[in-house]
């Protein structure tokens, strides 16, 4: 057994006060005479006996009221075979995990505002002098030392949502490297966390003590945007075009008239109301018209609370003032190509024959149309080849005595 608060012990010397009260009677007893006390005597002799065994009832009374009273304020304890009853400054480190996931919502309020409280509470069951260190998942450089009670707090109070994310192994590793530059036994970190299955294992750590805080989320019905794409595979400036977008709800509930928006270059250029029954996907188109060539940085974007993090979706897309369009024509090949790009004014047209190709101007073109071709020649396929890894479009139309296995060859060589 040991004690909180040793030094009460010596009042048990007050053992003594009751001890000395039984010895000494300071009562003083009164004579009666009586002409014949005979009849007396089996009287007296029953009370003396009875009276002795009162007093000490009432001496070990109060030899254990003062034995009781010295160790309330001692505060005996038995400790832990397996812990220390260290003394002297401690140090303290404290994780809070910061991702997207503490958003959401635990008891009334997000994870996140439930961390930093009980953040607090453990800050203040220790000692002013004790030394303390904040970490989060961005690994903030401010953090990566020890300060006082006070500071620590004012370092809650500037924790927000990260989009960063850490695995265990490296936030154990991280609190070693700060604690491990004291040589104190005093090494206890908490780790406050919605245990993400992929944050990994807890290691052991022998010097430092690791106690992890689980925090339980609310069971939460999330809508995100799974994907989207455009209807048509080239944008063209100032043309109208769709956005497809696929709609994932999560939830145990069919999800009514959400608000869905797109916006391109900061400009609000579509919204929807989709419906999406429970556990399910669901598919709605956004009409637009492209009034930017160049890049265009375009969000889609939805309304879902709490779980917001996912509630945005990023594109970007480059849009073409003109697309520039080259023919290579075999002998015989017509001009049915030319009448359909040469007279459009969102296409560059050209037309050159395949004993006269300008390999520069091919790969500057953005669409290659093969006409009336009878065989593809080695140089000719590795142009197409880089062509169409540059991101460029090939069409072919064979001729009706092609040479097949050369145009074999070539389709094969396209990964």
């Amino acid at each position: 057994m040991q004690f909180v608060n040793s030094y009460f012990l010596w009042a048990l010397g007050l053992i003594a006060i009751p001890i000395i009260v039984h010895l000494f009677q300071f009562k003083r007893f009164k004579k009666v005479y009586f002409s014949n006390v005979t009849f007396l005597k089996s009287v007296q002799q029953e009370s003396t006996n009875k009276n002795k065994l009162k007093h000490l009832l009432i001496l070990a009374s109060r030899i254990l009221a003062v034995i009781f009273l010295v160790l309330a304020f001692a505060q005996p304890f038995i400790p832990s075979k397996n812990a220390d009853a260290n003394t002297g400054k401690k140090y303290i480190a404290v994780y809070i995990d910061n991702s997207f996931s503490m958003g959401a919502v635990g008891k009334g309020v997000s994870l996140l505002d439930e961390a930093k409280a009980t953040a607090r509470n453990i800050a203040q069951s220790y000692s002013p002098n004790d030394l303390f260190q904040l970490l989060t998942n961005d690994f903030s450089g401010k953090h990566q030392r020890l300060v006082n009670k006070e500071e620590f707090i004012a370092f809650i109070d500037d924790v927000k949502i990260s989009p960063a994310s850490r695995k265990w192994p490296e936030i154990q590793k991280k609190i070693a490297d700060i604690l491990g530059h004291e040589n104190s036994p005093n090494q206890s970190a908490f780790l406050i966390s919605d245990l993400q299955k992929n944050m990994g294992n807890i290691e052991n750590n022998e010097k430092v003590k690791f106690h992890l805080i689980p925090l339980i989320a609310q069971k939460q019905a999330n809508i995100y945007i799974d994907t989207c794409f455009f209807y048509e595979p080239t944008q063209l400036l100032n043309q109208k075009n769709k956005l497809i977008v696929r709609i994932k709800n999560s939830g145990d509930e069919d999800a009514e008239n959400l608000r869905v928006a797109l916006t391109i270059n900061n400009q609000s250029k579509a919204l929807a109301n989709p419906t999406v029954k429970a556990k399910s996907f669901a598919y709605d188109t956004l009409n637009f018209s492209i009034t930017e060539n160049g890049w265009n940085k375009a969000t889609v974007s939805i309304e879902d609370f709490p779980i917001t993090f996912d509630d945005k979706y990023f594109i970007s897309f480059f849009v073409q003032d003109k697309v520039d369009v080259i023919e290579i024509k075999e002998p015989g090949a017509g001009n049915f190509i030319s009448g359909i790009f040469a007279n459009q004014a969102e296409f560059n047209f050209a037309s050159v024959s395949s004993g006269n190709i300008n390999y520069t101007a091919l790969s500057k073109s953005q669409f290659l149309v093969l006409s009336n071709v009878k065989s593809i020649s080695t140089g000719l396929s590795d142009e197409l080849g880089k062509f169409l890894k540059q991101g460029g479009g090939v069409l072919l139309f064979p001729n009706e005595q092609a040479d097949i296995n050369s145009i074999n060859t070539f389709l094969s060589s396209i990964d």
